[in-house]
């Protein structure tokens, strides 16, 4: 995390995270996320990056069966796009 990003964190009342936690998106920034300290909150660093990387295999794999369980699903087209 940007050195000034963290202390927006901070300011706003965020927690300093122990070693075993994250401060990571409440919406991921591929879901139409904002990238500001408002999206933040401090996670379980297994459980985050366990989540991550499914929505990331998901739309690898333009599947959209765990994006439908989160909720997702209709924020983003899975569909190969046309160049």
């Amino acid at each position: 995390m940007a050195e000034s990003f963290h202390a927006g964190w901070l300011a706003q009342g965020g927690a300093v995270s122990q070693i075993e936690q994250c401060i990571g998106y409440k919406k991921p920034l591929f879901f139409g996320g904002a990238d500001t300290s408002i999206n933040l909150e401090l996670s379980d660093l297994d459980v985050y990056w366990t989540i991550a990387r499914q929505f990331i295999q998901a739309v690898s794999n333009h599947d959209d069966s765990i994006l439908t369980h989160f909720g997702v699903c209709h924020q983003i087209d899975l569909r190969p796009q046309e160049l």
